[in-house]
């Protein structure tokens, strides 16, 4: 089965529940994705990135203990695979009460690729060569 979503191709999609204080770790072909989920004082909602050599990336999800959910509305680009752009969309939902990360996460996520055709790509200008 092919799915896809406006131009993108719809590479992985699935659902994990996490293990409390525990990373997620996708892998797939040489690249690592980990996922690390941080509670801090201040409450504010945010994701960092932290590149780890050309193949490792580990996105920090801080504070993200909605039970009600938190996701992205636009795909996030994440890298290159196989020539084509490789892109993420998540919905995470705390487990329990949402008071701290000690219970788990359910993550929803979708891998997407974005093959940019010769057609699509912008033309070259004197400044690109």
């Amino acid at each position: 089965m092919d799915i896809s979503i406006g131009k993108y191709k719809v590479f992985q999609t699935g659902t994990v529940i996490s293990l409390p204080n525990e990373s997620v770790i996708f892998d797939f072909q040489a690249l690592r994705f980990i996922f690390t989920f941080i509670d801090t004082e201040d409450k504010i909602q945010k994701i960092e990135t932290k590149i780890d050599g050309r193949t490792s990336l580990e996105l920090k999800f801080y504070n993200f203990n909605n039970v009600l959910g938190t996701g992205n509305t636009t795909p996030l680009p994440l890298g290159t695979l196989n020539g084509a752009e490789l892109l993420l969309q998540f919905r995470i939902f705390s487990l329990g009460d949402g008071s701290n990360s000690n219970t788990g996460k359910t993550i929803h996520y979708t891998w997407l690729l974005n093959q940019v055709s010769k057609a699509e790509e912008p033309p070259k200008t004197s400044a690109d060569e």
